[in-house]
C-alpha cells in the first residue's frame, strides 16, 4: 500500500486544490457582480418597434436583416459555385494552347501514336498521318520520349521530330 504513496499524495492534493478552486468560482459568481439576464423577454403589452428589435438583437450578438434583402442558403451557394466552375471549364476548353507536349511511350504502335497526336490536336488528319508514316517507312522508327509540338506544324516536321531522339 505504501509503494505508491507519492501517487496517493498527488491525487489527494489534486482533489483538495480542485475543491478549493470550485468554491472560489462559486463564491465569485454569487458575489456582488450582478449579471443582466439577456434572455428575459419584454413584457407582453409592449409593442416592439424595428429599432427595439435591432437593439435587442445587437445585445445578443445577432443580426437583423430587412425583408427585401436576399439571404442565401448552402444549397444555393453550392449551385452557384458549380455553375461558375462549369463556365470556367468551358472557357478553358475553348482556349486553344499554342504548344502541345506529348509523351510517346515504348510499345506504342504507329496507329496509337497517330491517334494520340490527333486527340492532342497536333495533327488534323489521323489517316493522312498514318499514311505518311507508312509511305516514308517510319512506322517502326518512332522514338519514345517527351515531345513538344506547336499546333501549326506540318506532317514532315512532326515525322522528323518523332524519328529523332528527343532532347534531354
Amino acid at each position: 500500500m505504501w509503494k505508491n504513496r507519492p501517487f496517493q499524495k498527488g491525487l489527494g492534493t489534486g482533489f483538495i486544490a480542485g475543491a478549493l478552486l470550485l468554491q472560489l468560482m462559486i463564491n465569485a459568481q454569487g458575489s456582488g457582480l450582478e449579471q443582466q439576464d439577456d434572455t428575459a423577454a419584454p413584457p407582453a403589452e409592449v409593442q416592439l418597434t424595428a429599432q427595439m428589435v435591432r437593439e435587442r438583437a445587437e445585445s445578443l450578438h445577432l443580426q437583423v436583416y430587412d425583408k427585401g434583402i436576399n439571404l442565401y442558403d448552402q444549397e444555393y451557394v453550392n449551385k452557384a459555385v458549380a455553375e461558375a466552375s462549369d463556365a470556367a471549364r468551358k472557357e478553358a476548353a475553348a482556349a486553344k494552347p499554342e504548344q502541345v507536349t506529348v509523351f510517346i511511350t515504348a510499345g506504342m504502335s504507329a496507329r496509337n501514336v497517330a491517334d494520340y497526336l490527333f486527340r492532342s490536336g497536333v495533327v488534323a488528319d489521323k489517316a493522312g498521318f498514318e499514311q505518311a508514316l507508312s509511305q516514308n517507312q517510319l512506322t517502326v522508327k518512332i522514338r519514345t520520349g517527351l515531345y513538344t509540338f506547336s499546333l501549326n506544324h506540318d506532317v514532315p516536321d512532326i515525322l522528323a521530330q518523332l524519328t529523332t531522339p528527343p532532347p534531354l
